[in-house]
């Protein structure tokens, strides 16, 4: 528990400091995304390297869904039990992130195990993917973040 505590306060503590990560687009087309594309967008995250990411229900209530919000030049979202932040800039096929934060609460065990992976897979993005108009994929070496688009 110890192991896992000293973990996530890491990860919150790399994630409070600047962080810039560059995407470039990996589809076969090749094409360059535009603003228009990605900008004003919100996806919920679906599974981390494959393995399904499951969520709670609480009082009627969705717990731990893990969400990507892009507005004109920021990104946001809920990691599972926080909230995270930073901004982004489009150069042609290229997307690069800085400035992620997030908060620093903790809750279930399961959920800050989701929100650490989350969160780490995160902060090594390296390229991304859109398989189609409604899935994302972002990539970090062999790990991926796969999400489904809500807006």
């Amino acid at each position: 528990m110890k192991n896992f505590f000293l973990a996530v306060i890491s990860v919150f503590f790399l994630f409070s400091c600047s962080n810039t990560t560059t995407l470039q687009n990996n589809s076969t087309t090749g094409t360059a995304v535009k603003q228009k594309d990605i900008a004003d967008t919100s996806w919920k995250l679906t599974a981390i390297s494959g393995e399904k990411i499951t969520t709670k229900m609480m009082d009627g209530k969705e717990i731990g869904a893990i969400t990507l919000d892009i507005t004109t030049d920021k990104i946001s979202g809920s990691s599972g039990v926080n909230r995270y932040f930073g901004s982004y800039t489009l150069n042609g096929k290229d997307i690069t992130l800085s400035g992620i934060g997030s908060t620093r609460m903790m809750g279930p065990q399961d959920l800050m195990e989701n929100e650490h992976k989350y969160l780490s897979v995160l902060s090594n993005v390296t390229g991304f993917e859109f398989k189609d108009n409604n899935t994302l994929v972002l990539k970090a070496g062999t790990d991926t973040l796969t999400f489904v688009r809500v807006k």
